[in-house]
């Protein structure tokens, strides 16, 4: 029997469209044992509860699979208990954890066939993009481009002692697939140019911990504006939490999860801040006081 836990992300930072993210201290865990009978059965606690006990919508066991097809095992009969404290459906990189649990509970089961590269090749392959995936395997803030070869990645620490983060999650659903919908085939030339001024200056910031630059190096306009329509109250939110001293703002992943960047002694003062503005819409929300995670998908045995 072993035990994997998995850090939430939020990707797309800022302007990092499809290309960074950051792990954060938020996990599910994942308990696996190998069940006699050759069944599978699956316990599920938290988010999920019901819709990821049928095998078809379980990312975790499709993943396993995966590693086991590519050695051209079968996959054996497993016992898994979940205990997700990701929300689903939010932008924090439920599914993103899901698979990363998943391919490394099945190259564990296999003897460790598959280095971490192969397993953020793999992982980026089924996830479509490396903005959740690496994090969520390598932990930390992570940029990261999938080129016609191979991902390649370049990781940073990132001093919870310096920075925080603060994740409010409205209570409604936004489906991936739907947030993408609304995104353009193509964009000007002028906001091309905007996003890879921000890019290079997120990346100088991370590098050099000048948070203060983060409140421009977290600006968008290649999909935050396309998504905006689709989040009620993000505008508001994204202001109500500068007002409040947070360092950036941008939405997480495809949303509707609003990240705010922080001060760790601020955490509390810009969480209440962005459910307030929230509320003045008529928006119910969760807010999580989060700090950076440094360390990716572990495995206890």
């Amino acid at each position: 029997m072993f035990t994997i836990r998995v850090p939430a992300t939020t990707a797309n930072l800022g302007p990092g469209f499809d290309c960074i993210g950051l792990a954060l201290n938020l996990y599910n865990e994942i308990r696996v044992e190998l069940n006699a009978k050759n069944e599978f059965r699956l316990e599920i606690e938290g988010w999920g509860a019901e819709e990821l006990k049928k095998p078809e919508n379980n990312l975790f066991l499709q993943a396993c699979q995966e590693i086991f097809v590519r050695c051209e095992q079968k996959m054996p009969g497993l016992n898994v208990f979940f205990l997700n404290k990701i929300p689903g459906g939010a932008g924090l990189g439920s599914s993103a954890a899901a698979l990363v649990a998943g391919l490394v509970a099945g190259n564990l089961l296999l003897g460790e066939p598959f280095t971490r590269q192969d397993l953020l090749e793999i992982a980026t392959t089924l996830e479509g993009h490396p903005d959740n995936v690496a994090p969520a395997l390598l932990g930390g803030c992570v940029v990261a481009v999938k080129t016609e070869n191979r991902v390649e990645w370049l990781r940073w620490e990132v001093p919870a002692e310096e920075l925080a983060a603060i994740a409010v999650v409205p209570r409604y659903l936004l489906a991936t697939k739907v947030s993408r919908q609304v995104l353009p085939r193509t964009v000007s030339f002028a906001d091309a140019v905007f996003n890879v001024n921000r890019v290079a200056l997120l990346v100088g910031a991370f590098a050099q911990k000048a948070w203060d630059k983060l409140a421009v190096a977290m600006t968008d306009r290649l999909h935050q504006p396309y998504r905006m329509p689709l989040i009620p109250g993000l505008n508001e939110a994204l202001a109500a939490a500068q007002e409040a001293g947070a360092y950036g703002t941008a939405l997480s992943g495809a949303g509707p999860t609003i990240l705010a960047l922080v001060a760790p002694e601020r955490k509390q003062q810009v969480a209440e801040a962005v459910k307030e503005a929230l509320k003045k819409k008529g928006i119910s929300s969760d807010a999580y006081l989060l700090s950076p995670a440094n360390r990716g998908v572990w495995i206890e045995t």
